[in-house]
């Protein structure tokens, strides 16, 4: 039971850090895309370090199901490939589509060299 208290409160943590994270970029840029982007590409930074540098393995607990599972949404980045896509924004689609995908696995290359 204490392991689902700490999902719960490193989830709200996730959650907080991710709509933090959204305000400052859309604030900054008036694009709400890269904020999306910056949460998955650090999602992927954490979970890769904690994998291979805290050598946590697979199961991480409250780190990987709470903190970085609400940090991370594949759910935004989906909607907003649709939406750029439908608005004719293709060249900003493929961009986002990339950095997201290619981002994430590259931090993962680069970290476990």
């Amino acid at each position: 039971m204490m392991q689902f208290a700490f999902i719960f409160l490193f989830g709200g943590l996730g959650a907080c850090l991710r709509f933090l994270t959204s305000k400052i970029v859309f604030g900054i840029l008036n694009l709400s895309w890269p904020a999306t982007a910056i949460v998955n590409l650090v999602g992927c930074l954490l979970i890769f370090l904690l994998h291979e540098k805290i050598n946590l393995g697979q199961y991480n607990g409250p780190f990987r199901f709470g903190l970085i599972g609400a940090l991370t949404t594949f759910s935004t980045f989906a909607y907003e490939l649709v939406t750029l896509s439908k608005d004719g924004r293709y060249s900003e689609a493929i961009i986002v589509f990339f950095l997201n995908i290619f981002g994430g696995i590259l931090i993962g290359i680069w970290i476990l060299r």
